[in-house]
């Protein structure tokens, strides 16, 4: 704003944007307490003042001195005899036809508001409209990522009977927080409980919508008392139908009343088991490709039995890989991390991101899901 009033060689200005049916003040310089804090945010009401009047009409509107401006508003006298200005100039910002916000100057002495004068107004409008759409679309495609990536991915995993979970979840998208990265958790109908954690072929706001439809599958089968290997093939076979990527995906299901874990791992980063004491260790079978590879494509499965205090460990390879580092390498570095005197789940979760990520900066989504058996 200051270098807008600068160019303008005015005493002060102020920018307004449009917020539906309501106009709210942004940014403001030499304005005055007393009028900011009247204008700062108000309905647009036609014929009632100069802001509305400008943005309902898309037309500038010059009063070059005060006699003008009560010509056009008498209702506003006090407003004006309190000002120390003596002319002003209202022009909205248009984007493609539709009035986005406007723009404001005031002078200390009367203006004629010449030609040449009213051109560099233009142009100064000209500019911070292009500015001001930017930033004004920008915030509502985040907006509306957020919605949507809140909708598809819910990051409050419910309470579930006989264990204890916590997750974390951190985009490699630095503005719009979308990735392609997800959990899911549930109880089955007949008491047993769902874990999955899966990735997308790719990460950004494209991943969303392929997100949402695989989670969304998965979860369908699982509900629907198929064993994880069959959860797995039916998946496939889906995304076939549905979408052109492929996802990663370990997918579990876990009976309170006997512990077995039955799991089946497409292509995903090894689970980890922290038993409740005693050292880490990777569930290490892969049990078929990636979801969505082969649409003819079988599973296999695998169960153990866990102990009471054991934790369960699923994550995304956001977490531990690293350019050019072998694999097996991150692993061992992983299990070798895993605070096993933090406070379980959700410190060990916490801790183990911080420590893998001590900069809090990555390339890749990360997603964790950790359950600890009651």
């Amino acid at each position: 704003m200051t270098d807008g009033v600068a160019a303008a060689e005015a005493a002060g200005g102020s920018l307004m944007i449009v917020q539906g049916t309501r106009l709210q003040l942004i940014s403001e310089r030499n304005i005055g307490d007393d009028v900011t804090a009247e204008w700062n945010d108000f309905d647009i009401n036609p014929a009632l003042d100069p802001i509305s009047d400008a943005v309902t009409s898309q037309t500038p509107s010059f009063f070059g001195d005060r006699d003008h401006f009560l010509d056009a508003y008498p209702h506003l006298r006090d407003t004006i005899e309190s000002s120390p200005h003596h002319a002003w100039a209202v022009l909205p910002l248009v984007h493609e036809g539709q009035a986005i916000g406007s723009l404001g100057f005031t002078f200390e002495v009367p203006h004629a508001f010449d030609t040449a004068e009213q051109l560099a107004l233009f142009t100064i409008v000209d500019l911070v409209t292009a500015a001001v759409f930017r930033v004004v679309l920008a915030a509502e495609e985040r907006e509306a990522l957020l919605s949507l990536h809140s909708a598809l991915l819910d990051l409050d995993v419910p309470q579930l009977r006989g264990v204890t979970t916590a997750t974390a979840h951190n985009t490699a998208a630095k503005t719009s927080e979308a990735g392609g990265d997800w959990f899911n958790a549930a109880e089955l109908a007949d008491g047993r409980l769902l874990f999955v954690i899966g990735d997308v072929a790719h990460h950004g706001p494209a991943a969303v919508g392929e997100m949402g439809r695989i989670r969304a599958v998965v979860f369908a089968y699982a509900v629907e008392d198929h064993p994880t290997d069959r959860i797995a093939s039916l998946t496939t076979a889906a995304m076939s139908k549905l979408t052109s990527t492929f996802a990663t995906a370990c997918v579990m299901i876990y009976d309170p009343n006997t512990r077995e874990l039955t799991w089946t791992n497409a292509g995903h980063p090894y689970p980890v088991i922290v038993p409740a004491s005693g050292t880490p260790h990777l569930l290490a079978d892969t049990h078929g490709p990636p979801l969505g590879v082969a649409t003819d494509a079988q599973y296999g499965q695998s169960s153990v039995v866990l102990e009471q205090g054991d934790t369960v460990l699923l994550y995304s390879d956001g977490l531990i890989e690293r350019r050019e580092h072998d694999i097996d390498a991150d692993f061992q570095r992983l299990v070798e991390t895993i605070p096993l005197d933090a406070p379980r789940p959700g410190g060990m979760v916490t801790q183990l991101v911080d420590r893998l990520h001590p900069t809090g900066l990555h390339d890749d989504d990360i997603a964790v899901l950790a359950v600890t058996l009651d």
